[in-house]
């Protein structure tokens, strides 16, 4: 008996072809052959429950918040008896104008809004009233509610809704059968069940009576026995069945952020989880020093030096991926190692409950190498290959990215090729030819890989398709290439190398633009700061370019970074790094600082360092210890990846099942919003232990989605996710600057383990 439209017009195609309409007397219909059964006319309201259409002389039975009536049909809402309005609906003679009830779902059995469903353009919500969930209409005023109803802010949730005159909803005979939550509260807290709606009225609350030991006692067999077997349809019960936990404010659990669960994400004014401007959490920056096999990790909130790894010989380029873990290669064996970021990623390889791993252990923000691990001893060594074997070189890796898949591209100089590895083991999935030798690459919003050259020479800047492959390639206006960039505007900037400038291609004319500063050295990396307004949309962008003329002068050529507004297309004051500094890398941390990798400090290649910026006065922030001979100049912080390529932010949440015994967790229901016209998704993964400890240790499941295209829930029957505790975690992605996915609601469910349903 669903209803659509308003005031008596008709709104919308209407549920079948034909559409029964009351003349202005109301006695004679059109739209049906005059052979079909006649609709009588209009009549008084009656009184009589009615279960069907057909139980009513009018043929139209409409729901009440506490039964059903029969109602006449109509041709506006003048016809209709106080309370109801004239609206298309189903009928026993098909689809006709007929008297309605304004909000026939109100007082509905439900467990999520999901369950609640209204008339066109009416919200309704899932919430507690007398301990039992219902469907309620939100409101801000009395007048916003259908009749016999009043707005009142509800005392769970601290939003306003229409309750009932009389303080409750009763099982009215349309709602049968149907099942919703429900709650006890005592001295001790809340337990939560369900309830059914049977001819007698709501049943029983399922939920058991807290204790000082909470819902549910940790000794109790859930599993059932022969005598009294476990009942599947108390959900969350002390022997429930299917298990509903959620998390979010429709479920009197509002999301609760903070540094410890969530990156790049916020609140919006609803308390539903969007992402920041700024969605990588770049606190990491990765330095491979080249001239010790190494690479630094260092805390770009202090500058100190967390961590130092063995590597592949002759480290060089360094990315991030959308987890925040180090991607680092190596010119040396054409060698491509992937570095956990956080302990929790990390893999106990020996099954010990312990993770072994390089750390600061006397915490003086520098790593010394009795500190540090081999690369097969450290258990954040996630992977390490040779993916380019076919030269005697291992293919010279000189160029890296990671895209919004979380694959990563390396450039390989001897092969000229580009390989594609998957994340997970670093196998090559994909292989492009090229007919340049890459030596640096970035990609744009669009998965476009662009690849900065320097052999042929004029160097070039190839574009090249991830799936079809180099499409065309243009020649430096300046004749050298070195690093390369993309802005928030879609351009792509190259640093020009022994031309001591900038170049700007604009990828829709195909045109350059030139800098050249004489004197300030050879420009070796570039990066460009994404500026935006307090409401997350672009205000600029400002780029920077590193000068190191291959050497530790303390003259000009090895101690600027210059500035140009990517907007105005204005050259901006340099930035003076000091004495022998020799800047060969550039890029941004999370909160928008310039960093620079400086191969230079007190005028030896063997004494490097890395210095932080203030972008908005120009000044130095610290300069701070790396390894020897540092060599970086890609996207070492995630930045470019987290503002250009695939921005994206994080939320981690931990499901608590109700009992102290294992459940199976099923499927995970995600209720969020993806805005039209823009390209956004999110993916998702998950695990389980018995205690936070084992928790933190334990192994991420495979990611699931891109959600869309697959669509939700979440399902994990194939993926044995069993434990008392289940984490979860949601990455936010967007294509679209300034578009967000908009979660509103994560549930998850388990089962009892081994218990069948």
């Amino acid at each position: 008996m669903g209803s659509s439209g308003c005031g008596g017009s008709v709104k919308g195609p209407p549920p079948t072809n034909e559409v029964l309409i009351p003349t202005s007397d109301a006695s004679t219909f059109t739209g049906m052959d005059s052979d079909d059964q006649q609709p009588p006319e209009n009549e008084n309201p009656g009184t009589n429950e009615c279960l069907t259409h057909e139980d009513c002389e009018s043929g139209h039975c409409t729901m009440l918040a506490d039964g059903s009536i029969c109602s006449p049909l109509c041709s506006q809402d003048a016809d209709c008896p106080d309370g109801l309005i004239c609206l298309l609906d189903d009928t026993a003679y098909g689809p006709a104008l007929a008297c309605v009830y304004p909000s026939m779902n109100a007082c509905r059995p439900c467990a999520e809004n999901a369950d609640c469903t209204g008339l066109a353009g009416e919200e309704l919500v899932c919430e507690l009233i007398g301990g039992f969930g219902a469907c309620l209409p939100t409101c801000t005023q009395d007048t916003d509610c259908p009749p016999w109803f009043s707005c009142t802010e509800n005392e769970t949730s601290n939003t306003k809704t229409c309750l009932p005159n009389n303080g409750t909803c009763s099982c009215p005979a349309q709602y049968l059968g149907a099942t919703g939550t429900c709650a006890k509260t005592n001295e001790y807290g809340t337990c939560t069940g369900s309830y059914t709606c049977s001819a007698q009225g709501k049943s029983d609350c399922s939920a058991p009576e807290a204790t000082e030991d909470g819902c549910f006692p940790g000794n109790q067999d859930c599993l059932g026995s022969e005598d009294q077997p476990a009942d599947p349809e108390a959900p969350c019960g002390a022997c429930g069945g299917l298990c509903p936990i959620g998390d979010g404010p429709s479920w009197d659990n509002p999301f609760s952020l903070d540094e410890s669960n969530s990156s790049g994400v916020s609140l919006n004014d609803e308390g539903y989880i969007v992402l920041n401007a700024e969605d990588v959490d770049t606190s990491y920056i990765w330095i491979a020093n080249s001239g010790e096999n190494t690479v630094s990790k260092l805390d770009t909130t202090d500058g100190c030096e967390v961590a130092r790894y063995h590597t592949c010989p002759d480290p060089s380029r360094t990315a991030v991926d959308l987890y925040g873990n180090g991607i680092i290669t190596c010119r040396g064996n054409g060698g491509v190692m992937k570095i956990a970021a956080v302990a929790s990623y990390c893999i106990d390889k020996n099954n010990d409950g312990l993770i072994q791993t390089t750390v600061d252990s006397n915490n003086d923000c520098s790593v010394q190498a009795e500190e540090m691990l081999s690369i097969s001893e450290d258990e954040c060594v996630l992977w390490n290959v040779q993916p380019d074997s076919t030269t005697g070189d291992g293919g010279l890796a000189r160029a890296a990215g990671v895209d919004h898949e979380n694959h990563i591209w390396v450039g390989y100089w001897s092969s000229k090729r580009l390989r594609r590895l998957e994340p997970t083991a670093g196998n090559v999935v994909h292989t492009i030819d090229l007919e340049e030798r890459p030596y640096g690459i970035a990609i744009d919003g669009d998965g476009i890989i662009w690849v900065a050259s320097r052999d042929p020479h004029p160097h070039r800047l190839a574009k090249v398709h991830p799936v079809d492959g180099r499409l065309n390639a243009w020649a430096s206006p300046a004749g050298h290439m070195y690093g390369v960039g993309i802005d928030p505007y879609g351009k792509v900037w190259v640093a020009t190398g022994e031309g001591q400038g900038l170049a700007r291609f604009d990828p829709l004319s195909e045109t350059w633009m030139n800098w050249s500063w004489g004197g300030r050295g050879y420009t070796r990396g570039v990066v460009a700061l994404m500026l935006t307004n307090p409401d997350g949309s672009l205000a600029g962008s400002t780029v920077y370019a590193a000068h190191n003329t291959f050497n530790c002068q303390g003259d000009s050529s090895s101690r600027l970074v210059s500035v140009v507004d990517a907007a105005s297309l204005e050259d901006l004051p340099a930035i003076d790094l000091g004495l022998y500094r020799g800047p060969v890398g550039v890029s941004i941390d999370r909160t928008g600082n310039l960093w620079t990798v400086n191969m230079c400090e007190n005028g030896s290649q063997w004494e490097g360092s890395a210095s932080k910026v203030d972008t908005e006065t120009g000044q130095v922030i610290g300069t701070y210890s790396v390894g020897n001979m540092p060599y970086t100049y890609s996207d070492m912080t995630g930045y470019v990846l987290g503002t250009i390529t695939a921005p994206q932010g994080s939320y981690r949440h931990i499901f608590d099942a109700p009992s102290l015994r294992d459940y199976e967790w099923l499927r995970i229901e995600i209720e969020a919003v993806f805005p039209a016209d823009a390209t956004t998704w999110i993916t998702v993964r998950v695990r389980a232990a018995n205690t936070n400890e084992e928790l933190a240790t334990t192994p991420w499941s495979e990611t699931f989605g891109p959600y869309p295209p697959q669509a939700f829930p979440v399902d994990l029957t194939a993926a044995n996710i069993v434990g008392t505790l289940m984490e979860v975690e949601l990455v936010l992605h967007t294509q679209t600057t300034g578009a967000s996915p908009i979660v509103k609601t994560i549930v998850a469910v388990a089962k009892p383990a081994g218990q069948n349903l």
